[in-house]
This record gives C-alpha cells, structure tokens and sequence, in this order.
C-alpha cells in the first residue's frame, strides 16, 4: 500500500508539472506557413531556432535598431511581413520563448521615425517569460531620417497606426496557434512616437500598457 501510495503522489506532482510545461509546435518554416496560410496578406521571412543564452537580430541592415538582442532564453525568433496596400507593407518580428512563456504576449514599439524590428528591447522583455513582438512600422530608416515618408502616403498610414494593430492582430493568431493555447493578457510599451502608436483607433486593444519618456 505504502509503494501504491508514494506512486500515486508522484504521478499528481508529475501530471500537475506536465500542466505548466509549454507545449509547442515546433520552430520550422513548416509550422509558421501552416499557420500564416489562414491569414490574408501574411507571409513568413523568416524563422531560426535560439539556443539558451545566444544571440539574435539584424544588426548589419537595422537602421532604427543596429544592436541585436544578448542572453536570450532558448526561444523561437521568426519574422512576418503583412501587405498592408497595393504599395506597402511592413515587417514584425517574434520571440517565442520555448520552456518559459508566461501566457502574455508584450508588443515594443519604436521611437521617433525609427523603422526597424526592435530586437534589443524584444530581448530584454522575454527573459521575463514574454512572447514580444516589434514591428518596423513599414520602412527601415534611423529615428530622424523621415524621407521614406516623402509623397507616400500608404507608408505614413503605416507608421503612424496600421502597422502596430496589423502586426498585433496578426500576431496574437500566430503566438495562440504556436503554443496550442490561448494568450491570457496581452501588453505594449512604448516610448517617443512608440507611445502615440496605440492611440489610434483600431480593433486591437491591450490589457495594460507602459508609455514612458516625455
């Protein structure tokens, strides 16, 4: 009976860890284009699978943000590029931590005309467990370079509104297929122009959101 009983009280503990481990797909192409084949305009750039305390970005072509992100947990980083018009469309990239995902899923946002995927602070957020996303908001230039924008008005509707809540729909369907479950909460942060992103009218609505800098 003792033996019955000390097996009994190990297969709870053991079914009560297996309840908190994160089941996901696996990080491939194979899976994202399955998933992104239900998602009008949505193609897949790219995918890579991040050992524990490796290193991820595109620092030698990332205008807005030439650092990648150090120290990351073991996670899944893929990049997304949306069709937002006939002439535009923007970019998002996606960490996706493999053993420790809280359930939440954070959006960064950018500063100034900073275009680019802001991997450095995706990074820093997921050692907290997050699911992060960033988007470029349509175009790749530093945080005073406003020329993409000159006579293209399709851009500036990117930048200014269309990019974050397209990357963030988008994102919450491609993060709740990846991990065979729902988000519970999902944030955003933002600092400078990053701030003003979420004021815009739109179907995607947070459950908290940090703005900072003045």
């Amino acid at each position: 009976m003792a033996g019955l009983t000390r097996f009994a009280v190990f297969s709870m503990v053991l079914q009560l860890a297996l309840a908190g481990c994160v089941r996901s797909q696996a990080c491939n192409e194979a899976t994202f284009r399955a998933i992104l084949a239900n998602i009008t305009g949505a193609t897949l750039n790219y995918v890579a699978r991040v050992p524990q305390g490796g290193s991820f970005g595109d620092a030698e072509t990332n205008q807005g943000y030439p650092f990648n992100a150090t120290n990351l947990p073991e996670l899944c980083a893929a990049s997304i590029n949306v069709r937002s018009s006939a002439s535009s469309s923007f970019n998002f990239g996606l960490f996706l931590p493999n053993k420790t995902w809280n359930s939440r899923l954070m959006t960064t946002g950018n500063g100034a005309f900073a275009g680019g995927i802001n991997y450095p602070d995706m990074g820093i957020l997921t050692q907290y467990g997050f699911a992060t996303i960033s988007t470029d908001t349509g175009h790749n230039s530093n945080p005073v370079d406003a020329s993409w924008g000159f006579n293209q008005p399709e851009r500036l509707f990117d930048w200014g509104y269309r990019a974050i809540h397209g990357s963030v729909a988008t994102a919450k369907q491609v993060v709740t297929e990846y991990y065979r479950r729902p988000i519970k909460y999902s944030y955003y942060a933002g600092c400078s122009t990053g701030k003003t992103h979420t004021r815009e009218p739109g179907e995607e609505r947070e459950d908290g959101r940090v703005r900072h800098c003045r």
